[in-house]
């Protein structure tokens, strides 16, 4: 069990982007005994079970459940935030789904991992990712002729 002002809420990661239900939060405080326990990491951030939390505050309990997972950085405890919810809860829109998806573009991630990792296609994701291409290519290009006109070669 963990207090539940122990929890660290990570809104900057939180794949809901800080929505929040509160008719979820009430059927959750109805049922609350009922609840699997919350997720948190090794610094007590929350990995998943932010509606589980708000309905224990609700049901004027000071302490939840919880299982404590291993994660490695901000993008480890991102990915996993994301990942818990894609499986269960309150399905994703689609502005969400493109959010996260332009995240991990910008980490390099492969339009196919991202395609898998959030739910929509690979062409999806491509679309998504078009303008950002362009400029990549466009400032790859600029730099190719920068350094060529420093008289720098490929070598």
């Amino acid at each position: 069990m963990i207090s539940l002002g122990d929890i660290v809420l990570r809104d900057d990661l939180d794949p809901r982007l800080g929505q929040r239900d509160d008719d979820l939060f009430q059927q959750y405080a109805d049922i609350f005994d009922q609840l699997p326990p919350i997720e948190i990491n090794q610094d007590n951030e929350l990995v998943d079970g932010c509606h589980r939390v708000r309905a224990a505050e609700r049901a004027g309990r000071t302490e939840i459940a919880n299982v404590v997972v291993e994660t490695d950085g901000d993008d480890d405890l991102g990915d996993r935030m994301w990942a818990a919810n894609l499986k269960h809860g309150v399905q994703y829109s689609r502005a969400q789904r493109q959010t996260q998806g332009l995240k991990l573009y910008q980490r390099k991630v492969t339009a196919e991992k991202i395609a898998g990792r959030v739910g929509v296609s690979a062409a999806t994701v491509r679309r998504w990712t078009k303008d950002q291409r362009e400029r990549d290519k466009q400032e790859r290009n600029d730099l190719v002729i920068e350094l060529a006109q420093q008289g720098k070669t490929q070598a």
